[in-house]
């Protein structure tokens, strides 16, 4: 195969993940070994070996052909009524969104009792979602001008939560009706014999609670759910008998376990909001992750704990 062809082949498969499709770089290389066994001069073998590896989904049936209407034509054909650039605007993934149930106290009346909408011939406005980006945005966000109802409304939500996270089997054993002689407490059990054996004392395992560790990300793209995300970290810390470190990230890595330490979780969020710097920015993903793997990991991921990337 040419080199031409499978930069070509690469492209394709760029414009199909941007429709949504499931093409990554092990599909594109299975196609690029299928048309070994292909006749690459035949448009159809080469449309339906395609069609074949790339689709796995009958809604993505449409989309498929028209990209490979627009991005296979004939050099000849150098006006298209299809659009490339519009074409990757359209997106498969437009799922609705939903907003956040209202607190108690401010519920939307029942579907009879609501007034209905006025009439307009305005299209509705979408609101736009942040994507990927690097840049860094520097800001402090105020969650502690929470209303005395948000407040109350997140009390009652973490005391109602019932964690119950995995654990792990630890070294040492306890005190129990397991096979294990425990020698040390049989002795000093049957002094009052004179020394004679007459009751054996046994050990059994024992079992640990494993550390929970969460990576959040706080980025753009996430503002919607940064609220939310931070309440759950606070019920976490708070409803765990054991270790939870908590760490944000966008640009970078920003550890807030001791600020979600707080009872009170006005304070807890205010103070997280003062350390984090970089919220609603860009995203590093993967630098946030190799700083705590570099600074973080061996201090936080001991004792088998159960990690959360957010």
């Amino acid at each position: 195969m040419s080199g031409q062809l499978l930069g070509n082949l690469l492209l394709f498969g760029r414009v199909l993940r941007g429709l949504g499709l499931d093409a990554g770089p092990g599909r594109m290389i299975d196609l690029a070994r299928a048309l070994e066994f292909v006749s690459i001069g035949s448009r159809a073998e080469f449309h339906d070996a395609a069609r074949c590896l790339l689709v796995h989904r009958r809604e993505d049936l449409p989309l498929f052909e028209e990209a490979f209407a627009v991005f296979w034509r004939k050099p000849a054909a150098a006006e298209s009524t299809l659009d490339l650039a519009a074409l990757g605007e359209r997106r498969r993934f437009r799922r609705p969104r939903f907003e956040p149930p209202p607190l108690r106290g401010n519920r939307e009346p029942p579907p009879e009792e609501r007034e209905p909408p006025p009439e307009s011939s305005q299209p509705p406005v979408l609101q736009a979602t942040l994507t990927w980006s690097a840049r860094e945005v520097l800001r402090h966000k105020d969650f502690s001008e929470m209303t005395a109802e948000e407040t109350s409304e997140v009390q009652r939500m973490i005391a109602s939560l019932v964690w119950n996270p995995a654990q792990r089997r630890a070294r040492r054993r306890k005190p129990g009706t397991g096979g294990i002689a425990d020698l040390r407490r049989t002795l000093r059990r049957n002094l009052r014999y004179g020394g004679e054996i007459l009751e054996w004392a046994h050990r059994e395992p024992s079992s640990k609670a494993r550390p929970v560790v969460v990576l959040a990300d706080i980025s753009g793209s996430m503002e919607r759910y940064t609220r939310l995300l931070l309440f759950f970290l606070y019920g976490l810390a708070q409803g765990l008998d054991q270790r939870v470190e908590a760490f944000l990230f966008g640009t970078r890595l920003t550890r807030v376990t001791r600020e979600l330490s707080g009872r009170d979780p006005r304070e807890a969020l205010a103070s997280v909001s003062r350390s984090v710097p970089d919220w609603s920015g860009g995203t590093r993903i993967g630098e946030s992750l190799k700083a705590f793997n570099f600074r973080w990991s061996r201090r936080v991921l001991s004792g088998g704990a159960i990690v959360l990337l957010v």
